[in-house]
């Protein structure tokens, strides 16, 4: 995870490379997704002080957990097709190859915890964000060997076409938020 975090190019290589990182990949997805939760109600417990923060927590792992998976799936399938090859295998390799290299790029939004203290709160969600996108884009590079302008534009493209779909199915699930 240090490493994800540090922007490491070869651990992706590696990782890409490793059938039992697959593990460890989804470990830090559930994790984020946790600390997501978390975060999540007890910021709608402190701030309603009502027992709606069991429902923000599942929502907010839900949504954390199946908008990462669907951000990396867009953002796979993008490579694919500008790359012009087969979604079954290129030269960068297979869809599961490339989830054990991105899911080890969610490490920086652990930092979201911190959005429950104030003043920091919002400066470090917005440090998480530009730190995993930069690390999903170099593990995107590295693992689906494509150029960094391809990359980033997959990611970008791929994290707001999964987080919209997640979002309207936690809302056609949860009811909307009030």
């Amino acid at each position: 995870m240090i490493r994800s975090a540090l922007g490491d190019a070869l651990l992706y290589e590696e990782l890409r490379q490793d059938p039992g990182a697959i593990r460890q990949a989804v470990f830090v997805v559930v994790l984020v997704s946790i600390v997501h939760g978390i975060a999540a109600s007890l910021g709608t417990l402190y701030a309603e002080g009502d027992l709606t923060a069991s429902n923000v927590f599942i929502s907010s792992a839900i949504f954390t957990g199946l908008g990462w998976t669907l951000s990396a799936l867009f953002s796979y399938m993008i490579v694919s097709v500008i790359a012009g090859t087969s979604a079954a295998g290129f030269l960068g390799g297979t869809f599961l190859q490339f989830i054990r290299s991105v899911g080890f790029t969610a490490t920086p939004a652990l930092l979201m915890i911190l959005v429950l203290v104030p003043a920091i709160g919002d400066v470090a969600a917005l440090a998480a964000i530009f730190w995993i996108a930069t690390a999903m884009m170099i593990a995107t590079r590295e693992s689906l060997s494509c150029s960094m302008p391809l990359a980033a534009a997959a990611v970008i493209i791929g994290t707001i076409v999964g987080r919209v779909i997640t979002g309207l199915t936690v809302v056609l699930i949860f009811g909307p938020v009030t």
